[in-house]
């Protein structure tokens, strides 16, 4: 077995990691953390980490680029659930042509310079693309809810965005518990709480929201940006469609029909500067580390 194998799970603990590193790295960790703590590590499940990768940074600083990568790639494996074989290992090529893309994935800055935000969603497009349509739907679906998780924005923020005529419909069409708890929830949650009174939404409104979604999701983006995911939004009703079901919707698409309406969704990232791209990822990866 290699570190290319390694499947961190539950039970897996640094010693598990340990016997697959060079004399070189483990003794790199030990040196790094003490005795005392290193002998620690040998027992603590590694998923402890899994969360939340730059609290394993000292094991990633230790280590050849080569075993970075596969650990690297074990990490995003066990935060997405698990990927199957064949996936990991695309990704792990990928992560070796460009390490920067798993280390942005994963929240670690090791020292590799600064990152070209273009390149390196380049490349992570690339890795999406090495997942399995159930993974590629699994890890969307992941990334929506968290991004959601993360944003300012609550449904009141949404309700503000209708219509008098659209906000009543909705008022009219849902309880008094179901209002308050549409009114506080995080937007995607809020959409799912309220796609009951759907109908009540027109189409362009959706699009006002989808606009200001993307807004909130970023922290603020230009004038410019927001103009071009709006005609983005108006060229793909599907895409904006879709999101509209919320997340009890899309969770029962199934996967094909799933990712043949979704895939239009990098074609928005062109709309995006180089620095709002770069908090894309840096998001993304605050939006895993969530779930």
């Amino acid at each position: 077995m290699t570190l290319a194998d390694l499947q961190l799970t539950q039970a897996t603990v640094g010693k598990d990691l340990m016997d697959l590193l060079s004399e070189e790295e483990t003794s790199c960790i030990q040196g790094a953390v003490g005795e005392q703590v290193y002998n620690i590590i040998l027992a603590t499940p590694i998923m402890m980490a899994a969360g939340d990768a730059s609290s394993a940074a000292f094991l990633f600083n230790c280590l050849t680029m080569e075993n970075v990568v596969h650990l690297g790639v074990a990490f995003l494996s066990a935060q997405a659930g698990g990927w199957a074989d064949d996936s990991r290992a695309c990704i792990a090529n990928v992560g070796l042509e460009h390490p920067g893309a798993v280390f942005v994935r994963l929240g670690l800055d090791l020292g590799q310079g600064p990152i070209d935000s273009a390149e390196t969603l380049a490349y992570n497009v690339q890795i999406y693309e090495c997942l399995n349509n159930e993974e590629k739907k699994a890890f969307t679906l992941s990334l929506w809810i968290g991004l959601d998780t993360i944003t300012p924005a609550t449904g009141a923020d949404i309700y503000a965005l209708l219509s008098e005529t659209e906000a009543a419909c909705v008022r009219e069409g849902l309880s008094g518990e179901q209002f308050a708890a549409m009114n506080s929830a995080q937007p995607l949650q809020a959409v799912s709480i309220g796609a009951q009174v759907g109908h009540c939404i027109d189409p362009e409104t959706n699009i006002k929201i989808f606009v200001s979604g993307i807004d909130w999701a970023l922290g603020g983006v230009t004038d410019e940006t927001l103009s071009c995911i709006e005609s983005f939004a108006r060229e793909n009703p599907a895409y904006v469609a879709l999101l509209s079901t919320g997340i009890a919707g899309i969770t029962a698409m199934p996967a094909d029909q799933f990712l043949e309406i979704a895939a239009v969704g990098n074609d928005q990232y062109a709309c995006m500067t180089e620095e709002e791209l770069l908090r894309v990822q840096q998001n993304a990866t605050l939006a895993m580390q969530s779930q």
